[in-house]
């Protein structure tokens, strides 16, 4: 929706590509436009998602250990440190699809 006008846009699936797996309802993104076309559009630098599964904390995992894949809530597998447990919330870099940190 344009925030300025509130019309509805489409946007094609051609054009979100790998952002498509990102992107959320009420989430606020930049669409570039050609000739009144979307051609392209700019995810935040950061997003708050919640992980779905991921195998459980180690007792010995710090800061610094090695990672571990982890499914956030809507569907993307990325890799997190050992210390994060399912149900914790993390921040993402969208554009990356890097884990940054923990988030309350």
């Amino acid at each position: 929706m344009n925030t300025e006008n509130y019309d509805q846009m489409e946007i094609e699936e051609e054009v979100l590509g790998d952002n498509a797996q990102w992107m959320q309802s009420g989430m606020k993104i930049q669409a570039e436009y050609y000739d009144g076309r979307v051609i392209g559009i700019t995810l935040p630098n950061s997003m708050v998602l919640a992980v779905v599964d991921t195998a459980p904390v180690m007792k010995t995992a710090t800061k610094t250990a090695s990672t571990k894949p982890a499914k956030l809530e809507n569907g993307v597998t990325i890799n997190v440190p050992e210390f994060v447990n399912t149900g914790e919330k993390v921040r993402v870099n969208p554009n990356t699809g890097e884990y940054m940190d923990r988030s309350k």
